[in-house]
């Protein structure tokens, strides 16, 4: 009787506890199975993390420390576990395999890693595609172009007094924001030429853009892979995007068209920036120019402004060094004029920039790659296709490649290249340096964030004075191989009086 009027909530219970044991024993049976599946060491494998979490979180935390020590008691290639998957870091002893090999491609890794077939990530896309026409325009019409410095150097000058201001009393900089808005009114006078460039709406969209993508690609990383093709419509930084993509769009139509209507009135207007030359470049094809607008600026806001940020905080701690660079600006433009000939000439200033990116990288790792189809290295080891692999950047701080790696010395390339060595430059990338890439990969716009770095610096060190707000000690910010720089640090800044100004 008693079993006959058994409470029916109680095997309901059971079964549900049945289920959950079930689950949590084919968890554990699929979590070694890829752990020992795992070509390399895992190196954040951990005993009962079945659902990772201390994986993942000490590879957020601590990567640098995770793949040199990996490195160093593997003594050969080693596996992360990230939130995105495994990851292997190759040693950089492999860095010329991995440049030569056509089978291990960059452009496709980003293009899935951003989401470059959902809509509102159409700038990836286009970044990406097999056509290179944002890449060609890039390398063909933008890097060392002579005839956008002054017109850069023009609107440099013209966003720090409508940015920075002309208080000769010290003062705080929104730092971030204030930072990219300058990076942007330089560069899009090259994208979208001077009449977009000076846009406030277009401004906003675009540097809107530029950090909501990211920021909507991890958003959508959180997640498991098979619910992104449904979730997408509906987190919001994803929406955003796809309504950022839709205004850039009718906004870059709208220039089209009025230089268009120009043309047909007679006039003859040469417009010489991204806009026309992707066209070009292009041909007949039809192309997206909004997205590729959207891909420019993604792709060089973003990077560019951090690094300025990451050598102002440089200088800013390193006090020395600013009247030699003063001096060396002087000189450059007094003999050569606001021209690429000048930038060429600020040896030091290049020094600086490629120590602050040596210690301040945006990754620390380089060469990062998706393997298209099965990869064998070369001890035999295979990497099935689709495999994520990297490269070791730690040969930036060695002490046999750089004495006293761990301190900044705004001359160490100076001399390096004073004493023979040509693979000193802010855009040389090397074995031993490799930020930008090597191979039919390399960064494509390391030109131009050269070009503009430099200009935003001349005019800032020439204009303004610069420190750290007392007390401020600005910490960089750690995302697994990640890294940027403090966005709330407080950087202070006054106008000069110098004249210094005239030269630009």
């Amino acid at each position: 009787m008693a079993a006959k009027l058994q409470d029916p909530g109680i095997d309901l219970f059971r079964e549900l506890r049945a289920w959950i044991y079930i689950f949590a024993f084919l968890g554990i049976v699929i979590y070694y199975w890829r752990s020992r599946s795992a070509i390399f060491p895992v190196v954040n494998k951990y005993s009962w993390d079945f659902t990772k979490r201390k994986a993942h979180a000490a590879y957020m935390q601590d990567a640098r420390g995770l793949v040199a020590r990996g490195l160093k008691e593997k003594s050969g290639p080693i596996t992360l576990d990230t939130p995105s998957g495994p990851r292997i870091v190759l040693p950089s002893s492999l860095t010329d395999f991995v440049k030569n090999n056509k089978d291990l491609n960059h452009q496709e890794l980003v293009y899935h890693d951003f989401f470059g077939n959902y809509p509102g990530f159409e700038a990836n896309a286009v970044m990406h595609n097999p056509d290179n026409v944002v890449i060609d325009t890039i390398r063909k019409k933008l890097s060392n172009n002579a005839r956008l410095i002054p017109i850069m150097s023009g609107h440099v000058g013209e966003g720090l007094a409508d940015i920075w201001g002309d208080s000769e009393s010290w003062h705080i900089l929104d730092w971030v924001p204030d930072t990219m808005k300058l990076v942007s009114r330089a560069a899009a006078c090259a994208f979208a030429g001077e009449h977009l460039a000076r846009d406030a709406e277009w401004q906003r969209m675009t540097q809107t853009y530029a950090t909501n993508f990211f920021s909507a690609a991890f958003e959508l990383k959180r997640w498991p892979d098979w619910t992104r093709p449904i979730l997408h419509w509906f987190l919001p930084g994803a929406t955003e995007c796809r309504r950022l993509v839709k205004d850039v769009s009718i906004a870059t139509n709208a220039e089209i068209d009025r230089r268009r209507k120009e043309k047909d009135a007679g006039e003859n207007i040469n417009y010489p920036d991204a806009l026309t030359w992707a066209q070009e470049i292009a041909g007949d094809k039809k192309v997206d120019h909004g997205a590729i607008q959207l891909a420019f600026a993604m792709g060089a806001l973003f990077t560019t402004s951090e690094a300025l940020r990451e050598m102002l905080i440089d200088l800013c701690e390193h006090q020395e060094l600013i009247e030699p660079l003063r001096k060396e600006i002087r000189e450059a433009l007094s003999s050569s004029g606001v021209t690429l000939a000048a930038l060429a000439k600020m040896n030091l200033m290049d020094s600086v920039m490629k120590e602050s990116q040596r210690l301040g990288p945006p990754s620390i790792v380089g060469l990062e790659r998706q393997a298209t189809k099965d990869v064998y290295l070369p001890d035999g080891t295979r990497l099935p296709r689709g495999t994520i692999i990297a490269v070791d950047s730690s040969d930036m701080w060695d002490p046999n490649i750089n004495a006293e790696p761990d301190r900044f010395d705004g001359y160490r390339y100076f001399k390096k290249r004073e004493s023979g060595d040509n693979q000193t430059s802010f855009v040389s990338s090397t074995k031993e340096h490799n930020v930008f890439g090597m191979g039919k990969h390399i960064c494509p716009g390391r030109f131009l964030a050269n070009v503009e770095i430099k200009l935003c610096l001349a005019h800032i060190l020439l204009k303004y004075d610069i420190r750290l707000q007392k007390g401020c000690e600005p910490k960089t910010i750690k995302n697994g191989l990640f890294q940027m720089v403090d966005p709330v640090a407080n950087v202070e800044i006054r106008r000069r009086s110098s004249g210094d100004e005239k030269l630009l």
